[in-house]
């Protein structure tokens, strides 16, 4: 279903995404591959399809989920995740039977009884071996396992450990490949940084992957056929109305479509709904980032929100709201906004890159 509100696990069920899918399958064959693309424009799900689509075993991991629960990246907390990714995948660990078991269970703290897997989470474990057993086992198939790290972006708290472990990966498994993906694409960018002759990961070859926001068009089809699938007729104008608030943004496309076909919650309703759930979701996901000088941020994403779009007037609106600010604090704040995918920069000029956040500090960040 279209309007699905979690992600999707079948390619049938994306939309407007043909050309990603079939980039993503023909990279799958390669050492290292990331997808880009701000928040809700579908990543997890183009990942979840493609990879359920294929015969090749994988695993996801989220580090987000990791960040969050301990506000670090602790590498043991990573090789569990892997583990008990592992643990729950029983078709995988049937697949590839007692190879695995015999195997896996080289690891001192996992026991493995009958498919079932053990694991002593008071030991520590190495990522490194865990990792090339797993390698060790996909070469003993003749296949590759595919190792999915869902914001990987995060793996930057941990330091230069995670890109040295990356790029030991790259040279070093050759049947182990590793897809990333990442919406604060600066930050993806500072961890992958291929182009540093300092960066771990310099110099190697990497697939790239980018969703973008849908066009017109593409929005306006992915409603209507949403909408057709349920047998559900909406009007053009209403389809219109939702599309120009929501600017082909997927998920919140979806999320209308949803309020829209499934709670039976009239046009201005659903839009609302939408606005007021990007609302807490944006408050959430910002509020990490301004949590220190909280005004100043919310200073700046008012003064884009209002059309303030260079620097300059960025920093006399901040000046005027909050006091002064040096050109080097103001130059910091807009960084950090860039890099965790909150604002654009083109051409010396700002804006957001989510309508609805946007439409979240038009009237007033408070």
């Amino acid at each position: 279903m279209l309007f699905d509100i979690t992600p999707k696990n079948d390619v049938k069920d994306l939309f407007g995404r043909e050309k990603e899918i079939n980039l993503l399958k023909n990279s799958i064959k390669e050492p290292l591959t990331v997808i880009y693309g701000i928040r809700r424009t579908g990543k997890t799900s183009l990942l979840k399809s493609v990879l359920n689509s294929l015969e090749t075993p994988y695993i996801i991991i989220d580090i987000r989920e990791l960040f969050n629960e301990s506000g670090s990246i602790r590498e043991n907390e990573v090789s569990i995740k892997i583990l008990n990714e592992l643990k729950k995948n029983v078709k995988l660990l049937q697949k590839l039977k007692f190879l695995f078991n015999d195997m896996i269970s080289r690891i001192n703290g996992i026991e493995i009884n009958n498919f079932k897997m053990n694991i002593d989470t008071s030991r520590r474990y190495k990522l490194n071996n865990i990792l090339e057993l797993i390698n060790e086992i996909a070469f003993k198939t003749s296949s590759i396992f595919i190792l999915a790290v869902d914001e990987a972006q995060y793996l930057k708290y941990g330091g230069r450990r995670y890109s040295n472990i990356l790029a030991w990966a790259y040279d070093s498994l050759k049947n182990l490949h590793i897809i990333i993906t990442g919406s604060e694409i600066g930050m993806l960018d500072d961890f992958i940084d291929i182009e540093n002759p300092e960066s771990p990961l310099f110099g190697r070859m990497l697939n790239d992957i980018k969703l973008d926001h849908f066009d017109r068009e593409t929005s306006y089809n992915f409603l209507k056929k949403g909408f057709r699938e349920l047998k559900i007729r909406v009007n053009d104008n209403d389809i219109n109305s939702a599309v120009n608030t929501l600017d082909g943004i997927p998920g919140w496309l979806t999320y209308y479509g949803y309020n829209r076909a499934i709670r039976k919650i009239d046009n201005s309703g659903s839009i609302n709904n939408v606005i007021e759930y990007s609302r807490k979701l944006i408050d959430l996901e910002i509020g990490k980032l301004i949590s220190n000088s909280r005004d100043r941020y919310i200073a700046i994403l008012e003064a884009i929100a209002s059309g303030l779009n260079n620097w300059s007037s960025i920093k006399s609106y901040v000046a005027a709201k909050t006091g002064y600010i040096s050109g080097t604090i103001l130059n910091n704040h807009l960084t950090k906004l860039l890099k965790y995918g909150f604002i654009k920069k083109s051409e010396d000029k700002y804006s957001f890159e989510d309508p609805l956040l946007k439409l979240r500090f038009m009237s007033g960040g408070k």
